[in-house]
């Protein structure tokens, strides 16, 4: 009974969180110069590799710091993760 509200919230979260990675990715590459002649290969996958890693440690980082609050306030995480 009280899945599907639930269940509506969720897959329009994950729809939202989807369109916003596609629109951020996009505007990356497009910042890059991905579609210009003379953008350079080397440097998108530089900067591709440099976000990838300061992602992966700022969630390292976070999860130190924060891991033992998100256990007694997870729905108040839940919403934070997507904005």
């Amino acid at each position: 009974q009280d899945y599907l509200p639930y269940q509506i919230y969720d897959t329009l979260q994950a729809f939202c969180s989807t369109i916003t990675g596609i629109l951020a990715q996009r505007a990356m590459l497009t910042g890059m110069g991905v579609g210009n002649e003379a953008a350079k290969v080397a440097a998108a996958l530089w900067q591709t590799t440099v976000r990838r890693n300061i992602g992966k440690v700022a969630r390292i980082a976070f999860t130190t710091f924060k891991g033992t609050d998100m256990d007694a306030n997870c729905k108040s995480w839940r919403l934070v993760a997507d904005v």
